[in-house]
């Protein structure tokens, strides 16, 4: 896992820049994969950023390189 984020705002802008690792996805603290499109609240939820490296099939969606990817 890669260090945990504290969501703070729905509207986070360049998040693929400021995690230093060419592809991720989110999970919740207790592991739980996050949906793509998860509404996020306002405040209160915690998140990690966690590898999704080609290789893996832990992932249904990422972020590579700055661009959502979907598993077909």
């Amino acid at each position: 896992m890669l260090s945990c984020l504290s969501i703070d705002s729905p509207f986070v802008s360049d998040a693929s820049e400021k995690i230093p690792v060419p592809a991720f996805s989110l999970v919740t603290k207790e592991g739980q994969p996050v949906h793509y499109d998860m509404e996020v609240p306002d405040s209160g939820i915690e998140l990690q950023c966690t590898l999704a490296p080609d290789c893996s099939v832990s992932w249904t969606w990422r972020v590579k390189h700055g661009q959502l990817e979907n598993r077909p």
